[in-house]
């Protein structure tokens, strides 16, 4: 957090906006599976969601419900390979939206297509259903939808 201007000024140069977090950072599943050689991209796609936590919820709720609930029924539903946690301490640039997490979640590239490989429901429609519906009510459980953001990445591999 103290030390960032060099990084910022890098990114500065090859993009519009940047916007900078001090984090809490979580690892509930590491990336065992979907290896990368130095400089090389992560097998698969990233999708990493931006989250404000709701009025209507005391933060310790939140977090509770974030880091308890919500973290069982993602990992028991869905197949991914990674998932971090980022609860954000506060903004260190200037103009960075107010978010309160960004989550990083790893997905075997076929899945983005498949929503029943997404959702650990290989050929059964009713798996799919039960396991979609289970991740939709522990997202509305803990925060606003329309307040997410979600966007599929890439990752690189640039040192251990």
């Amino acid at each position: 957090a103290d030390e960032r201007a060099p990084l910022e000024n890098v990114l500065a140069s090859e993009t519009a906006r940047i916007a900078g977090y001090l984090v809490v950072e979580s690892v509930p599943l590491r990336n065992t599976s979907q290896q990368a050689a130095l400089g090389q991209r992560t097998p698969g796609i990233i999708m990493v969601a931006l989250i404000e936590r709701p009025d209507r919820m005391p933060y310790e709720a939140w977090i509770a419900h974030w880091h308890g609930p919500h973290r069982e029924v993602a990992l028991a539903t869905q197949c991914t390979f990674v998932y971090v946690r980022n609860v954000v301490v506060r903004a260190l640039t200037p103009g960075a939206p107010p978010w309160s997490g960004i989550v990083e979640e790893g997905f075997p590239a076929d899945a983005v297509t498949d929503p029943r490989r997404w959702y650990k429901a290989e050929g059964s429609p009713e798996t799919l259903r039960r396991n979609l519906g289970r991740m939709v009510e522990s997202c509305r459980a803990f925060l606003d939808l329309d307040r997410v953001e979600s966007h599929p990445m890439s990752e690189y591999r640039i040192g251990d």
